[in-house]
């Protein structure tokens, strides 16, 4: 029987862990957006350090209330691993506590590159004032003839190249009003955007105008796609929050410079209107798409990210269910000569794997969500939008189903060699 009281520093050290969690939790709601991430892996590091320091102390209760359906039950097997669980509280505590860092970690990688995503979706889509937003349909862009139908601000992207050695700027051509009826009044950090109507003029986002390399209020040559150059000047700076492409010039210009380009989309404010190539989608669907391939790249990271740290986890419960099993050998080889079969026994094992995977990510799953819940309020204090808490359970089932699989196999082909020996 190993039930012995946590040590008083053990303690001691978990709540200090635990309460050092919660509050970055509670901090995160307030802190810069640039340091919400560190905010958040700071809630999650102290909260499963500190669950995991305390698991001996959790392991009890838990297995009781996991337990309870198996006391119901008249039964070797349920009273055999009542008994396991609850009288070999720090074996079960040490094969609880990766299984808990695998589910946490995972959860709250998923769940945060999720949330993120769905906060700034929704932030884009609420600055646009609009009925829906026209895209082309099968076709590489829209014609001007088909835009001149619809009422509302369209989008013409092209390219501005710089002086010798700087990379190509994705600029749009709009119609001034109609862009600031959409999108509302931009707040800038230098100039006025509505002066992009006068000739020559031009507007960059902060990163745009360090690619440039240019100056609020100065002059720079631009080459355009036609190979022509002008020099254009910079009549207001935008952050580039509200401005996600380098430049935003007059449709009139990217029109007489680059005769090929094509309409990417229209934000619709008027009656709605059949458009040859083209459908009408909701803005905050438009707002997804705006976003795919960014959005794509970044959950194929998270997925590596994932798959390294839910492989080191592994490791870790493998090995720990290969420790528990060598330990209660000498156990099995008692209870088989006691009459009880290999089926039986074996049976025995994996239920016990599966309840104390359960409790694993039960308790992952709940120190991960106040990290979650702290972004979550982040986001919307800073976005000034409604965020929903966004958990992707496929790959949080199959990071579970993957850590049942490990420990399952760990503990059940040793325990048969053990009693077939």
């Amino acid at each position: 029987m190993d039930d012995r009281p946590l040590p008083p520093v053990r303690r001691a050290i978990g709540l200090l862990c635990v309460a050092l969690g919660v509050g970055a939790a509670i901090a995160s709601a307030a802190v810069e957006p640039g340091d919400m991430i560190t905010t958040a892996l700071l809630t999650a590091a102290g909260l499963i350090t500190g669950v995991a320091l305390l698991m001996p102390a959790l392991v009890p209760p838990l297995a009781r209330l996991a337990t309870r359906p198996l006391a119901r039950r008249r039964g070797a097997t349920g009273m055999l691993v009542r008994a396991w669980l609850l009288t070999a509280v720090r074996r079960t505590a040490s094969t609880v506590a990766p299984v808990l860092a695998t589910v946490a970690f995972t959860v709250l990688i998923t769940a945060n590159t999720e949330t993120t995503a769905q906060a700034y979706e929704r932030r884009e889509a609420t600055a646009v004032r609009a009925e829906g937003t026209v895209v082309p349909d099968g076709t590489p862009g829209l014609t001007d003839a088909e835009v001149r139908r619809i009422d509302g601000s369209a989008i013409l992207p092209t390219l501005i190249h710089g002086g010798p050695g700087r990379s190509p700027l994705k600029a749009i051509g709009v119609e001034p009003g109609p862009y600031a009826e959409v999108h509302g009044p931009v707040e800038t950090v230098h100039g006025d955007l509505a002066a992009v109507s006068e000739p020559g003029t031009m507007a960059v986002s902060r990163s745009g105008l360090a690619a440039l390399g240019a100056s609020a209020g100065g002059a720079v040559p631009v080459t355009f796609e036609d190979g022509s150059t002008a020099s254009l000047r910079i009549v207001a700076v935008v952050e580039d929050r509200h401005l996600p492409y380098g430049a935003l010039l007059s449709r009139a210009l990217v029109r007489e410079h680059d005769p090929s380009a094509l309409t990417s989309a229209v934000h619709r404010t008027g009656a709605p209107r059949a458009v040859s190539g083209g459908r009408e989608i909701s803005v905050e669907e438009y707002a997804g798409l705006a976003n795919a391939e960014e959005d794509r790249l970044i959950r194929v990271f998270t997925v590596l990210l994932v798959a390294v740290s839910a492989g080191y986890t592994g490791i870790a419960v493998v090995s720990t269910s290969l420790m528990s099993t060598a330990d209660r050998a000498g156990d099995l080889r008692v209870l088989r000569r006691s009459g009880a079969s290999s089926r039986q026994l074996l049976g025995a094992l994996a239920v016990e794997t599966v309840l104390v995977v359960l409790i694993g990510t039960v308790t992952g799953m709940l120190a991960a969500l106040p990290s979650l819940l702290g972004i979550r309020a982040g986001l919307s204090g800073t976005l000034g939008v409604a965020v929903p808490l966004v958990v992707p359970w496929a790959p949080v089932g199959v990071a579970v189903g993957a850590t049942l699989l490990l420990a399952l196999a760990a503990t059940l082909l040793p325990a048969r060699r053990v009693m077939r020996g």
